[in-house]
């Protein structure tokens, strides 16, 4: 079995029968480190656990980011790639353009009781790419938004039910971050350290804006729009509303950043 499966951020599709006197190898990359990688190495040793006369996963960690891609893409090209890897859905039409990976079977996914149905419909349709599946969908990400109530509860912005009040609207949110910086609190944190774009894509799909538009990136009004939210947490900065991560002690590793309010 060497074909490139690509996932979102992990595929398990071992679907093909080996003969039961042989022990099939599979070569898997992935880039997860901290919680993910330790979690992902204990799923892989389970299955070589449970199927050590069958089947044996040969895992390798790599750098996560373009590093990563880079190496895969190269080894793809020349035969070298692996089985199975992880693979973000938001570069899998790139990496099907590049003949990076390769389709799914649809009767593979029906070998092993892997039905559409299983998962977010978002993360199905991403997985595809001109109706062909070529992923298999195995992380989708939470967001949390943390903020501190005792901070809110001071600047008269919590609710009796203990959420804020007063931001659903740009202008009262702005307002909240002034009366922050007055207070001597840090209204919000931006992990600019990391390239974080969760603000400026939340203010950009707030204002309708749509990156792709029939195969064309940000048409129309929507690079007008795109660079008003850049402009708008720009402005939080330079107002002194908002704290660059990279300004701030730590907390936890760069790797995994968080974008709290109201600290």
């Amino acid at each position: 079995m060497r074909n490139l499966l690509r996932t979102s951020i992990a595929a398990l599709a071992l679907i093909t029968a080996f003969p039961a006197f042989a022990v099939e190898n599979v070569v898997w990359w992935d880039f997860l480190s901290g919680g993910d990688g330790v979690r992902m190495k204990a799923l892989i040793q389970r299955f070589n656990d449970e199927h050590k006369d069958k089947i044996q996963i040969t895992g390798t960690t790599l750098e996560w980011g373009i590093p990563y891609y880079t190496k895969l893409q190269t080894s793809a090209a020349v035969g070298q790639g692996p089985d199975i890897a992880t693979y973000h859905l938001s570069r899998l039409a790139a990496a099907v353009s590049a003949k990076t990976v390769s389709p799914i079977d649809p009767k593979e996914l029906e070998a092993v009781g892997l039905k559409d149905s299983d998962y977010p419909p978002n993360a199905i349709a991403a997985s595809t790419v001109d109706n062909i599946r070529y992923a298999i969908p195995f992380d989708v990400h939470g967001e949390v938004l943390y903020y501190n109530k005792n901070v809110l509860k001071d600047l008269g912005a919590l609710g009796n039910d203990g959420k804020p009040t007063g931001i659903d609207r740009l202008e009262g949110w702005r307002a909240l971050l002034a009366k922050a910086k007055e207070a001597g609190k840090n209204g919000v944190v931006i992990a600019s350290s990391t390239g974080d774009l969760r603000d400026i894509y939340t203010l950009f799909g707030q204002l309708g804006g749509a990156l792709t538009e029939n195969g064309k990136f940000l048409q129309g009004d929507n690079l007008e729009k795109m660079e008003k939210a850049y402009g708008e947490v720009a402005d939080w900065v330079k107002q002194g509303w908002a704290q660059p991560i990279s300004t701030l002690k730590p907390s936890r590793p760069p790797s995994s950043p968080v974008n709290p309010p109201f600290s």
